[in-house]
Parts: C-alpha cells; sequence; structure tokens
C-alpha cells in the first residue's frame, strides 16, 4: 500500500493570472524560454526553471535571489552571470527538485508512493515551497491505514512531517488493537510504544488488549537476544504502564502462567501487585479509552463508572470538535433489529433472512469537513454472491420498517455483489472488483469536497459519488442470514 502510485494537487491554481491558471509559464519552461535559474543538485543534476515563478512561489528562494552574489550556506550556493543564476543545492537529489519546479508550473504531479512523497516534502521544506509541503503531506496522509500507520510514522519522524506523524500517532490511539497485531508495530522506537501505553485515551477493548500489544513488541527479535546472552525482553520498563490492576483476577492468574511473563521478575512482581489490589479489594483507575475495563469493574462502583462513561464521551466530543480522528461504530439505536450489534459496536451480524436488505448505520454522524474513512472486513457473506451493500447516508429513511438505504433518496451504496452503486433503488456501474468473503472494503468520504470513493482490499475505484450532502452517517445494508461484518479500520486521517 506504502508503494502506490497517486496524484498529489495543489489546494489553489498553480500559476494564476487574473484569477485563471495561467499555462504560459509552463510552455516557456518546456521550451526553454526565458528560462534564468539552474538548480545544480546533489547528483549533479542540473534543473532549469525561471527566476520570477521561484520567487513568488518561495519566500526563501526569494530572499536568495535578491541577496549578494556569491552566499554560501550549509544548503546551496548561489552564482551569477548576465542574465542567468545558478543556485548549487549541496542536500537535494536532482529528481526531486525537478519534481519540485514541475509541480509549481503545473500543480499537480502523479508520485509513487510514499517515499517519493517524504522526499518531495523534506525537499520543499528545504526550498520553503508551502505548496507542495502541503500536497504532499494530503498524499501520505491518504495512504494512512492501520497496516501503514506505524511505517509512516516512521516515515514521517524522519522527513518532518508533522501533521502527518500527528495523525499516525492519533491513529494509533484510536485504533491501538488493530495497529499493534501489524507487521511494522514492532519496528517502532521504544519512546513512541511508550509515548502510546502510558496516553490515558489509549483505544483498546480491555488492558489485556494493551497488554498484548506491548508484550507483542517486546518479545520482538527475543531469540536472538537469548543466543547473545542478553535478556529475552527488549524495554521490559513499558510494562510499568500497564494497568495490572484493572484486569480480573481469572486474567491476572492466567498471566502468572503465560511463559513470555515468567521471562521477566520485573513483570511478574507487577501481575502479583495487581493480584494484591484485588486482594485488599481497592479501586483501580481504568483508561479513559477502555470499551471493556472487565476488572476493574469488580472494584469500582456505579458512580465512578457513570462518571468515566461521561469522561468517555467528553474526550469524543471534543476530539469530533478539533477535527481529529473520529472513531465511528454500529449504533445498535439506528440499526434495524435483524443486525445483532456486538464487541462494542465493531461487529454487525444478520440474525434472520430477511425480505430485504436492513440497515445498520455508525455513529457518530460523518463530520462536516475533512476526510473521513470506515474499512470493514467482510467475515460471512451469507451467500456466495454477497448481497451486502456499503455506503452513505442522511439517515433519514424509514431504518425500523425495513428500508435499506440504497433503496432511499439520501442513500448512496457500493454493492458487493455487482459492484454498482446504488441509489433510489437504480444501479449505474462504477467497478470491476467484487468483494467476497474474507476481502476488505473501505469507505472515504471527503466532505470538503463532498465526494465518496471505495476502497476494496486498499485499492482505490476512484470517487464514486459527488456532490453529497452536509448530514451523512456510513451505513451497511444486509439481509442473508449469518451476514458478518467487522469495522476493522474506524478511525478518519483528517487534514488540518
Amino acid at each position: 500500500p506504502l508503494g502506490q502510485t497517486l496524484e498529489v494537487e495543489a489546494r489553489k491554481a498553480a500559476v494564476a493570472l487574473f484569477g485563471r491558471e495561467c499555462v504560459a509559464w509552463k510552455e516557456m519552461l518546456a521550451e526553454g524560454e526565458a528560462v534564468d535559474l539552474s538548480f545544480v543538485c546533489a547528483d549533479q543534476r542540473v534543473v532549469r526553471a525561471h527566476r520570477l515563478l521561484l520567487a513568488g512561489s518561495s519566500p526563501m528562494m526569494r530572499r536568495v535571489l535578491k541577496g549578494p552574489l556569491g552566499q554560501v550556506t550549509t544548503a546551496l550556493h548561489v552564482q551569477s552571470s548576465p542574465g542567468q543564476t545558478q543556485v548549487t543545492l549541496m542536500e537535494c537529489r536532482g529528481w526531486a527538485v525537478d519534481r519540485l519546479v514541475q509541480f509549481l508550473y503545473g500543480g499537480k504531479l502523479r508520485v509513487s508512493g510514499a517515499a517519493e512523497l517524504a522526499e518531495l516534502f523534506s525537499v520543499s521544506r528545504h526550498l520553503d515551497v508551502a505548496a507542495l509541503q502541503e500536497a504532499a503531506e494530503d498524499g501520505l496522509l491518504e495512504l494512512l491505514t492501520v497496516e501503514t500507520c506505524c511505517d509512516l510514522l516512521m516515515i514521517a519522524e524522519e522527513s518532518g512531517c508533522s501533521r502527518v506523524l500527528e495523525g499516525c500517532r492519533r491513529l494509533v490511539l484510536e485504533q491501538y488493537g488493530g495497529v499493534s497485531r501489524s507487521g511494522s508495530w514492532v519496528n517502532l522506537a521504544e519512546n513512541e510504544v511508550e509515548l502510546v501505553l502510558k496516553n490515558e485515551r489509549l483505544v483498546a477493548v480491555d488492558e489485556e488488549q494493551v497488554l498484548s500489544g506491548a508484550m507483542r513488541w517486546m518479545s520482538h527479535g527475543m531469540k536472538d537476544r537469548l543466543a547473545n546472552g542478553r535478556a529475552a525482553l527488549r524495554g521490559e520498563r513499558l510494562a510499568m504502564h500497564i494497568r495490572f490492576a484493572t484486569m480480573s483476577t481469572h486474567q491476572l492468574q492466567q498471566l502468572q502462567q503465560d511463559p513470555l511473563i515468567a521471562r521477566s521478575q520485573r513483570i511478574r512482581a507487577m501481575v502479583e501487585q495487581g493480584l494484591s489490589v484485588h486482594r485488599a479489594g481497592t479501586a483501580a483507575q481504568p483508561r479513559q479509552g477502555l470499551r471493556n475495563p472487565a476488572g476493574a469493574r469488580s472494584a469500582v462502583g456505579p458512580a465512578m463508572q457513570q462518571q468515566q462513561q461521561q469522561q468517555q464521551q467528553q474526550h469524543a466530543g471534543a476530539v469530533a470538535r478539533a477535527g481529529g480522528a473520529v472513531s465511528f461504530a454500529f449504533d445498535p439505536a439506528r440499526s434495524h433489529a435483524n443486525h445483532l450489534i456486538r464487541e462494542s459496536g465493531t461487529l454487525a451480524v444478520l440474525r434472520e433472512e430477511g425480505d430485504s436488505e436492513h440497515s445498520a448505520l455508525l455513529s457518530p454522524a460523518i463530520p462536516r469537513a475533512g476526510r473521513h474513512f470506515v474499512e470493514f472486513l467482510i467475515e460471512n457473506s451469507g451467500t456466495p454472491e454477497c448481497y451486502i451493500q456499503l455506503g452513505v447516508c442522511s439517515g433519514t429513511h424509514d431504518v425500523a420498517n425495513g428500508t435499506p438505504a440504497y433503496q432511499s433518496d439520501t442513500g448512496w451504496c457500493f454493492s458487493c455483489h455487482n459492484g454498482n452503486l446504488l441509489h433510489y433503488d437504480q444501479g449505474s456501474e462504477y467497478c470491476s472488483k467484487l468483494p467476497r468473503q474474507g476481502d476488505r472494503v473501505g469507505l472515504l468520504v471527503d466532505m470538503d469536497r463532498r465526494t465518496l470513493e471505495v476502497f476494496v482490499n486498499s485499492e482505490g475505484q476512484g470517487v464514486m459519488v459527488r456532490n453529497l450532502p452536509e448530514t451523512l452517517h456510513f451505513v451497511v445494508d444486509g439481509g442473508d442470514k449469518g451476514q458478518a461484518i467487522r469495522i476493522i479500520n474506524a478511525a478518519s486521517p483528517v487534514r488540518s
């Protein structure tokens, strides 16, 4: 997924004249007409451009080009002759500078994956070209999923993409269960893992899931460490951020028998301390983000539970108001009775055969600005033909009486059965990818552009719907007994 080709574009017209894009500059560059600036790059490649355009696109280049000739910094050297200026860039590769120039003249680029985007971000930051910095970060955020999160986090940290880094860290907290099972989770630096584990708002099913992710990271490479006579677990101190006392007595007793835990005297002592809290009957404070703090329920009274629920609701509202990553879940109150909503709203199962498809809506409503993404796993398609529809709706159709979203004039759904867009009970051809049992379907809503795009197994199928209304919910329509649809990525990589 990180290597996929995508197009990034400027948020405003590249070169404008009288409020319209001016293509003359691009034509002049292609023909070498009036070109008066040359970049000599670190690999000796020469990239040519116009002084005026670069000065207008970069405050730093404007200062450099009007400054004294022959000036030298650690990053560049400026020389000039009649009608020509040469800028030697000591830290930028030629291909990236060439793509930067092409972007400034044309306003868009096709880029092959995260590595190219990160280098373009670094070069544009080096030359103070804000338009490409924004576009490169936007492109990186388009690649952000549970599976790519840790790799993107490391790329963003190395290249200095602060907005991408923030989005990755937010997704780790919101989708800890999935991210901590991803392949690159174990490659994160210890300090990054610690930032996650000690965060009060880490979202997980329970503290045991938090520990499971931590132990997966700590035990990585254990065989090599033991062969070299070192401790079996790396970063054992991370366990001090696990709230063992919020686990149930049964969970803690099982941990005492765990062979990995047995390898660490330090962690064994923490487990025993958790059991001591239970024996003493002392209340243990769970994280705000836990969906099912089972151990804490035995030690915390109803009043404390109510207070924790209020805190979680306040936090969710604050995230939504701030434009941060929003976690969506199936809402039993907004779903047909034939949908059994389980596992804290992450799984919808059809109880019986329906005379028609039935809707299960996700809450909260999709925020009215930004980009919002949900990915579903088809755990059970019910029938081989996979009569499941996934999309968006206003939520005004008659859910309770069995009207599916795709039959209404305020619902737009992707048909897994035939790849069509379904709206107002009419179908129109959309894509040839037909998801079946075991496949993943992602929905990306861009509320700034009012568009809906479908992804099948992380592969984008292009925009399916344009001109969406302001008020929307994600929705799943299903009607065959046993159909099971799971939310596996419910966080929104939102652009600020």
